[in-house]
């Protein structure tokens, strides 16, 4: 029996936050961790959707996971309203470390998402 997949976006892989969470998704998904442009600054916001799209076919997830610190709240926003424009119908869920509660309402709640019945927040 395969697996399904996951999709995991670190929007910051130096401190590899997502360790954890890869570690507890293998037991029950094919995890598939995908890299993120080193500034989403200077990528258009065109140029992104196509990596992403690209990125997201490719593994042809069940589920997205974007895992951001802190302090790259602001790029893991731009990278959401893109994957949610990119794969609308795919579950995205987003984390942020656990000494970020505010930033996760903001990441949660970017102006360019509009939440849709079948998505569950919890902060």
């Amino acid at each position: 029996m395969s697996l399904e997949r996951a999709l995991v976006f670190d929007v910051s892989p130096a401190s590899d936050l997502s360790k954890t969470l890869r570690d507890i998704l293998e037991s029950h998904f094919a995890v598939v961790l995908a890299a993120v442009p080193s500034s989403l600054d200077a990528a258009k916001t065109s140029e992104l959707g196509s990596e992403l799209d690209v990125a997201i076919r490719r593994c042809g997830p069940r589920l997205i996971f974007l895992v951001s610190s802190c302090d790259a709240i602001e790029d893991s926003k731009k990278l959401l309203a893109v994957v949610g424009r990119v794969a609308p119908n795919i579950a995205v869920i987003a984390t942020v470390d656990a000494f970020a509660p505010n930033q996760a309402f903001e990441l949660h709640h970017p102006p360019t998402i509009t939440p849709r019945r079948s998505d569950f927040w919890a902060l």
